[in-house]
């Protein structure tokens, strides 16, 4: 008589096992490798499409004609240097002096009331013209208009204290502040080790700076903006063999030891320094880095061969779409809080008010405004108070940014999700010194500029997003308004999707050992696809991402796995009982 199985391998219960199997393989992809992060990542720009196609469809559809997206701060305003400023003031680079003629269009108007919040020049000014006094004429129109915010770039490649462009980077802290209330494990926020910031004239100028750093996900798409960069300036070698059990450098005021690879990697040095941890360095260091030879009175032979360590001391640098708005909000450098991994507070988030000149809360409103037959209010929307604002990060700083359309046109009869005029429009129009020719107002009250590249010939500033190639200066817009309004894509935390990959395992499990295949397979298929619309309207209503590929193709892995358990076994049991039983 054939033996029968162990209770655990028949498949109803072995089914289980095959899931347990599943969920560990998926949870090592997740943690080891970059694979189930492309997927959701992709599956995060097909919810921005269906997003995007909806909002499209009901436009030409003429149901909200009428009514604007109070998903769009109406205070971003983008002036794009285009093809038609290109063809006005020839190719680019064109003559630095226009930048003054367009900040004294903004500041030389007779009613000041009506100023801009801010005049962010996505332009870089690295490097002196070579004609100092269009210099001079930025510098001054700058100095003058007090709201002109500039852009600072932080690069890989390492920057010593005192050196030139540490110089100038300096003068952007000491006018303009700096972050200083960060908490939680700030080691993990991205680091920096060089930068290029503006001349130092044009630093001590700004009304404001800001990095303009983007980094792209694995899959060169970018969907996330750095809110907070770790500039690490180097400040001194140390030589290995002067380290001593008990080291320690002053992490309150972010100092902290590193050495460097053969290929240019940098390794942290956790501090104070065990006996045990200089072992392990001093093993590390001579396996892979690089010696330091000292040969003094250069006669060819070395006197001293050593390796060392690099002490850095950080500063912490804002994107500059968070220095726009905490501008916006009233608000400082030195009362935000960063918690790495967590959030970053913008507390009592204060607007002026139009009409009476003073500083109220801020309120977004969640309502549409009501008009009668001729088109006149009759009732403002609703509005909700916002207390603080919490930027969601992750642990290297990035908040992910919540695009709200496609990219926009030049051209304002096409497409444009944020509003887009010419840069030569405005700068065409600086009245001169003379107040008596100053205009009363240019209609941008309390409006954030935002000046960039808009045009494909100008130089290399596309960047693909979730939405299609969009220019850097509309990459920032759509990071900058997710702040404004308060518009966070929450990502579910690792625990949540780990619990659901789980759960649709052992779902999966248990339908596909007990049904028959065919069944077990339309049930799966019907589970994936009500999954999705769960998950797709979870993001689409609230802006909560939560997981889809990993959990379906976990889904499928466990389907395909206990259905060829399935037919072994049962293959297995028809050959016994086909088998004759021995005679005695």
């Amino acid at each position: 008589m054939p033996r029968k199985r162990a209770w655990i391998f028949e498949a109803k219960w072995f089914a289980f096992v095959i899931a347990a199997l599943v969920f560990g393989l998926f949870l090592f992809l997740f943690l080891n490798t970059f694979i189930l992060h492309q997927m959701e990542g992709s599956v995060l720009d097909l919810h921005f499409r269906i997003k995007i196609g909806k909002d499209t469809r009901a436009i030409q559809e003429g149901a909200v004609l009428a009514q604007k997206d109070l998903k769009l701060s109406s205070d971003i305003l983008i002036l794009g240097i285009d093809e038609k400023t290109l063809g006005e003031y020839g190719k680019w680079p064109f003559s630095r002096s226009r930048h003054a003629d367009l900040v004294n269009a903004f500041s030389r108007i007779s009613n000041q009331a009506n100023r801009e919040s801010a005049l962010f020049l996505d332009v870089f000014f690295i490097e002196p013209d070579g004609n100092p006094t269009n210099d001079a004429l930025v510098v001054e129109a700058m100095k003058k208009s007090g709201t002109v915010f500039l852009e600072t770039i932080l690069t890989a490649y390492g920057a010593a204290e005192g050196d030139p462009a540490s110089v100038r980077q300096q003068a952007l802290y000491e006018t303009q502040g700096r972050i200083t209330n960060v908490k939680g494990d700030w080691k993990k926020i991205m680091e920096q080790y060089g930068y290029e910031p503006p001349l130092e004239p044009y630093g001590r100028a700004a009304g404001g700076y800001g990095h303009a750093n983007f980094f792209p996900d694995a899959d060169q798409v970018y969907r996330r903006q750095p809110m907070i960069l770790r500039s690490s300036v180097f400040q001194r070698d140390i030589r290995l063999d002067e380290l001593t059990p008990g080291y320690s450098v002053n992490e309150a005021v972010f100092e902290h030891l590193a050495w460097e690879d053969n290929r240019g990697g940098i390794h942290d040095i956790h501090t104070p320094i065990t006996a045990e941890d200089l072992e392990r360095l001093k093993a590390a260091m001579a396996k892979d880095a690089p010696m330091r030879v000292e040969d003094t009175n250069l006669d060819g032979v070395p006197e001293d061969s050593f390796h060392v360590v690099k002490f850095f001391k950080d500063e912490f640098v804002p994107a500059i779409t968070l220095s726009l708005a905490l501008n916006y909000f009233h608000r400082s450098l030195e009362e935000v809080e960063v918690v790495a991994g967590s959030h970053i507070l913008i507390p009592s988030p204060m607007v002026r008010d139009p009409e009476s000149g003073e500083l109220v809360p801020y309120t977004i409103q969640t309502g549409p405004d009501e008009f009668d037959a001729d088109n006149n209010l009759v009732a403002e929307g609703e509005r909700r108070a916002v207390p603080e604002i919490r930027i969601p990060i992750d642990p290297l700083g990035q908040m992910m940014v919540n695009f709200m359309g496609a990219r926009s046109s030049a051209n304002p009869e096409g497409h444009q999700t944020f509003p887009v005029r010419s840069y030569s429009t405005y700068a065409g129009r600086d009245p001169g010194p003379d107040p008596a020719a100053w205009r009363r107002t240019l209609a941008v009250q309390n409006k954030i500029l935002m000046v960039g590249a808009f045009s494909s010939g100008m130089a290399e500033d596309e960047k693909p997003t979730p939405l299609g190639m969009m220019y850097g200066i509309e990459m920032h817009a759509n990071a900058l308004n997710t702040i404004l309004m308060d518009n966070f894509i929450i990502e579910a935390p690792d625990w949540v999707n780990m619990a659901i990959l789980a759960a649709v395992a052992l779902l999966i499990a248990a339908v596909s050992s007990r049904l028959p295949s065919i069944w077990a397979f339309f049930i799966t298929l019907a589970l994936i696809l009500v999954y999705f619309f769960g998950v797709n309207r979870a993001f689409d209503t609230r802006a909560y991402l939560v997981h889809f590929a990993t959990p379906a193709l976990a889904s499928i892995v466990t389907f395909i796995a206990v259905v060829v358990y399935r037919v072994f076994t049962e293959e297995r049991d028809r050959s016994r009982s086909a088998t004759p039983s021995a005679s005695t």
